[in-house]
C-alpha cells in the first residue's frame, strides 16, 4: 500500500512538472504569435498603404488557432 502511494506521488510529481513545461511553452508560443502578427500587420500596411496583409493574417490565424486553443486549455489547468 505504501509503495502504491509512493508510485502515485511520483507520477503526480512528473505530471505536474510536465504541465508546467507545457504551460511555459504555450506562453512562449503565444508571445511569439503576437509578435509575428504585429510584424505581419506592419509589413502589410507598409506595402499596400494600410489595407494589405489581411489575407496572410487570416490564413495565419486559421492555421495556428487550434494550437493556441489547446495552449489556453493547458494553461487553465
Amino acid at each position: 500500500m505504501a509503495a502504491d502511494k509512493q508510485q502515485r506521488d511520483g507520477e503526480l510529481a512528473l505530471a505536474t512538472r510536465q504541465l508546467a513545461q507545457l504551460q511555459k511553452l504555450c506562453r512562449t508560443l503565444q508571445a511569439e504569435r503576437t509578435s509575428l502578427l504585429a510584424q505581419l500587420k506592419a509589413e502589410g500596411a507598409a506595402k499596400t498603404g494600410g489595407e494589405g496583409g489581411a489575407s496572410v493574417i487570416s490564413w495565419f490565424l486559421r492555421e495556428e488557432s487550434f494550437i493556441f486553443v489547446l495552449c489556453k486549455l493547458i494553461i487553465q489547468h
